[in-house]
């Protein structure tokens, strides 16, 4: 069981005894992320060399080789930070019979690494799993992963809508967030 949520249940509990005991009502207490509780099918690896418009040739972290196909009945997969030999990829597909695998997400990693910025905030995703930020939140963001195909920020968990060479935009409970890509002068001068 994921150490954050055994954590996050034996706090709820404590409290929630407490409470009960000086009559007060129970604290909403905020919770890990429900797409931490699934298991993680996104598959790692790199752009391989035999990539094409329709197809993705993707060298997996353990080795293999596997060919998904971008097209499957007449409906594109969703391929965000382009397709670039040597890019570091993370894929969401399925089998398709005996035909192969079909991709229905691809993150390109690779894109998604760098600094970004939108009013008054600015956060930097680095390759580590590190996010270094600028937020004055409570939480602000700290690290970063691929859970099945969607964007996590610390404890929020964010639909990747777009990577564009110069823009990032992300969802969160249907609303929409849009970030520039910071140029190293940009992000040394704190803009």
């Amino acid at each position: 069981m994921n150490k954050q949520v055994v954590v996050s249940c034996l706090l709820a509990l404590v409290l929630a005894a407490g409470c009960k005991e000086s009559g007060k009502k129970n604290m909403v207490i905020r919770q890990a992320p429900a797409a931490a509780a699934e298991p993680d099918t996104t598959v790692y690896g790199t752009c391989g060399k035999g990539t094409a418009m329709n197809t993705l040739e993707l060298i997996t972290d353990g080795g293999d080789t596997v060919e998904y196909s971008l097209v499957a009945a007449n409906e594109r997969a969703d391929v965000e930070g382009g397709l670039s030999v040597g890019d570091r990829m993370a894929v969401v597909g399925r089998r398709v019979g005996g035909t192969g695998a079909v991709a229905d997400k691809v993150l390109n990693l690779t894109s998604l690494l760098g600094k970004w910025a939108s009013l008054g905030d600015m956060f930097e995703i680095c390759d580590s799993g590190v996010v270094r930020s600028n937020m004055k939140e409570p939480a602000p963001y700290t690290h970063w992963s691929i859970h099945n195909g969607r964007l996590l920020l610390s404890a929020d968990t964010f639909e990747v809508v777009s990577i564009g060479p110069d823009s990032l935009f992300l969802m969160k409970a249907g609303v929409m967030y849009g970030y520039r890509r910071l140029q190293a002068a940009q992000s040394a001068a704190g803009h």
